[in-house]
């Protein structure tokens, strides 16, 4: 033995809550056209740059969120296919 354990259950709920994560960033929706006056040009365009920036940095978070979820889930699937094939294979080699 290694000296570590994987539990696919608490996997696939980190996998879960992290999607749940994501779904929700997903739904945020900043408007960088927004028309309400906010004062001078200047602190316009600003408001603008930022909210423009601040919502191309929530897409590429739910992105990375996203693929860990799936990474997760595969990890998940990969330790309970190990975890089947090795029990099978014990089970055929004790039979033998």
């Amino acid at each position: 033995m290694t000296g570590y354990h994987a539990d696919p259950g608490e996997l696939a709920a980190a996998s879960a809550r992290l999607r749940d994560t994501a779904d929700t960033l997903a739904e945020v929706r900043l408007d960088a056209t927004a028309t309400t006056p906010v004062g001078p040009p200047d602190l316009a365009a600003a408001l603008t740059a930022f909210t423009t920036e601040a919502q191309s940095a929530l897409t590429t978070t739910t992105s990375a969120i996203t693929e860990a979820a799936a990474g997760l889930h595969a990890a998940t699937n990969a330790y309970t296919d190990t975890e089947v094939d090795a029990t099978a294979a014990l089970t055929r080699h004790l039979r033998d």
